[in-house]
């Protein structure tokens, strides 16, 4: 049976177009209740299988329409075609009548590589051994014949389908004509077009309609779905790319409500640096970002505040500049003035009066002398060698403490920054549930780069904490990946590593899923693993963790699972020693996380000889107050892994013609960000990574 139903059609992907052609059970055929055989091919008329990704099958039994049909069997989850051109259903015995008729039919409902869905029926067969019997209704409309349901095609065109039950009388359904769904009001039409007993609405579409011929133009929308014969345009499904609900900011902490602790991050500052051999007295001087224009443009470069100096102050405000007098504990933020040519372009900026309201200070003055009191000063200057107007002269500057006092400072997170963090984390948690939900419907990975971010935005976050890596294939492979804009198309899997950043706090998540909705098998075995190196590590994180040891213990169970699979082989402790490994685990476990996305104070050590610790950005002991990252990894990079191949002390503890299997799956990470507490860890980030729940979210889409 050829396809005879389009029911779906979206602006934002094609519609697939694919013939499918049942040829069992065979039309009019009987076969026995238990396990129902099902085999279609190509009808050769159309584009193939392989434009298809999955599908779900149903036993149906009954009449045309909602009201006369019933599922016999109604899978909740979809299978992958992977070329596939087979399937079999358990047929429940109780489930039918106790007399042979034709009611029985087979429907398919497949979704596109590219987006979009296909629904298509087999004729008629009989199941005998039934046991029971069909509802009054259901039995009143089997037909006596094999065809199957009639379709919109053949509706609009003046076929009558077979109605009955609660709808008989009122003619053709309006869901038989469109397509419709509970999340589809009707478009209006010109009433030239449409004669209707009384006027619809999308709380009464089930008016009766009298269908015309004359096909109108389809209108495009976020969503449009059109039934086959071009008469209705209606939205037939959930838009995945807007969700009123969803871009709600989440609810902040109370602590946000109040001002960013700047005076209290100036103490622990200076008390670091006098613990640090410097003097309690003298002058902090910090210089804010300046606005830089783009190079042969009269536009601005996006700009980014500095962080040590938000760290001192809480302020966004470019060209600004901060002072604290150490011995007189006052801090001073100096802001540019109203400048009226600019207020013409741009609007009122934040005043004198404002600034002392909003900011942590003591003191707010304009910054047209900030320059020429700095030089006059005698005494102390602690500040930043390469943070300084290049002209200003200072009589006695201290450049080295105060960026490392700082450094230090940040690692250990107060509760507002904590809360800042956990902000960022709840809108990325809900814009990488909005990807989960839409990747099956997009035809590359720039639709759902541009789905995070707009959901990012929607919630409050206007910036990014870095560049955001959305890879599918063998692109997941590739770590700090920058394209963003490949097709998905017979790729098995997409990693998307991305985080919102809220008043200059990060968030930094990573997720992996199946772009089908379903992992293969042997991308489940990766992920399972990647996701025990995570359950594992995560579980050690608590105050006095040397990071070390985490990163080793990672190590270790990728070590056990690639042997596992058959990817490694030989003796355990040889691959360790050897850091064979790394050619699939080649970065750190994770790294601090705050103001920035690679936070200061981890010490790493790039120049290290063994390769297993080389990128692990946190060394030593982590404290009572920091977030990490806990990111571990499996990836089949050829570029890495390659060379183990060919060079002889390694190549022999790889499996070649096993590795040869897991090269599609590309890499898999998992990242969250978690809070050290004293005896243990908060995970901050709060969507979901088992596999139950990503195949769950994506099939919400």
């Amino acid at each position: 049976m050829q396809v005879r139903l389009l029911s779906l059609i979206s602006s934002l992907a094609p519609l697939a177009l694919a013939d499918i052609k049942f040829t069992s059970p065979a039309s009019g055929g009987s076969v026995p209740a238990g396990v129902l055989n099902i085999q279609w091919e190509d009808s050769g008329s159309g584009t193939p299988l392989s434009s298809l990704v999955n599908y779900q099958l149903f036993l149906m039994a009954g009449g045309n329409d909602a009201s006369t049909a019933i599922p016999i069997v109604n899978p909740t989850t979809p299978s992958t075609f992977q070329g596939g051109s087979a399937a079999a259903l358990q047929v429940p015995a109780s489930a039918g009548a106790s007399t042979p008729a034709n009611a029985y039919y087979i429907k398919i409902v497949a979704a596109a590589s590219q987006g979009g869905q296909i629904i298509n029926y087999s004729d008629r067969f009989t199941i005998t051994g039934m046991t029971g019997s069909f509802p009054p209704a259901i039995a009143s409309a089997i037909p006596g014949g094999t065809a199957g349901p009639q379709n919109e095609d053949q509706v609009s065109n003046g076929a009558t389908p077979a109605v009955g039950g609660a709808d008989a009388g009122k003619g053709t359904l309006y869901m038989d004509q469109t397509g419709l769904t509970k999340y589809a009001p009707m478009v209006g039409l010109p009433p030239t077009k449409i004669s209707a007993p009384k006027v619809p609405t999308p709380q009464n579409p089930t008016s009766a309609f009298t269908i015309v011929k004359t096909p109108l133009p389809i209108a495009t929308s976020p969503a449009t779905t059109v039934t086959a014969s071009n008469t209705f345009s209606v939205s037939s499904m959930e838009n995945p790319f807007y969700d009123s609900k969803m871009d709600a900011p989440p609810k902040k902490d109370p602590i946000l409500n109040g001002k960013y602790p700047a005076k209290q991050h100036a103490h622990r500052v200076v008390e670091w640096i006098v613990a640090n051999g410097g003097e309690k007295k003298g002058v902090i001087y910090l210089e804010g970002q300046k606005t830089m224009m783009i190079e042969d443009k009269d536009q601005a470069q996006q700009f980014h505040q500095r962080r040590y100096f938000y760290y001192l102050t809480g302020c966004p405000i470019p060209e600004s500049y901060f002072t604290y007098d150490i011995e007189a504990d006052k801090s001073t933020l100096y802001i540019p003035p109203v400048d009226p040519d600019e207020v013409i372009w741009s609007g009122l900026p934040v005043t004198v009066e404002e600034a002392a309201k909003l900011y942590d200070v003591d003191e707010v003055l304009e910054n047209t002398s900030i320059k020429s009191h700095i030089s006059s000063l005698s005494t102390l200057v602690y500040t930043m060698e390469a943070r300084i107007s290049p002209d200003l002269h200072l009589t006695s500057p201290d450049f080295h403490l105060l960026r490392h006092a700082i450094d230090h400072c940040r690692v250990r997170k107060d509760a507002y920054e904590i809360a800042l963090i956990r902000h960022a984390n709840a809108v990325s948690s809900r814009a990488h549930e909005a990807v989960l939900r839409a990747a099956r419907h997009a035809p590359n990975e720039q639709n759902l780069y541009g789905l995070f971010l707009q959901k990012c935005i929607a919630q409050g976050c206007h910036d990014q904490a870095y560049h955001s890596i959305v890879a599918a294939g063998h692109n997941c492979a590739t770590l700090h990946y920058i394209y963003n804009d490949r097709a998905l198309e017979s790729k098995l899997n997409l990693l998307i590593d991305a985080g919102a950043e809220y008043q200059c706090y990060a968030a930094d998540v990573t997720r992996t899923f199946p772009i089908s909705g379903r992992f293969t098998r042997e991308s489940r075995e990766v992920y399972g693993l990647v996701l025990e190196m995570q359950r594992v590590t995560m579980g050690m994180c608590r105050s006095g963790l040397r990071w070390e040891e985490a990163h080793e213990r990672a190590h270790e169970i990728a070590i056990d699972g690639l042997l596992g699979l058959g990817i490694l082989k030989g003796g355990k402790k040889e691959i360790w020693v050897k850091r064979i490994s790394t050619a699939f685990f080649p970065h750190g476990l994770g790294h601090y996380l705050g103001m920035d996305t690679h936070d200061v104070g981890g010490n790493a050590n790039y120049a290290d000889e063994d390769p297993m610790f080389r990128y692990l950005r946190i060394r030593g002991e982590v404290p009572e107050g920091a977030v990490v990252t806990v990111e571990p990894g499996i990836y089949f990079c050829r570029f890495i892994i390659e060379p183990f191949l060919k060079d002889e002390k390694t190549k022999g503890f790889i499996d070649e013609a096993v590795l040869e299997k897991y090269w599609d799956v590309g890499g898999v990470r998992i990242e969250d960000d978690v809070l050290i507490k004293k005896d243990g860890f908060e995970n901050l980030t709060d969507v979901g990574r088992s596999i139950k729940e990503v195949e769950g979210l994506m099939a919400e889409g």
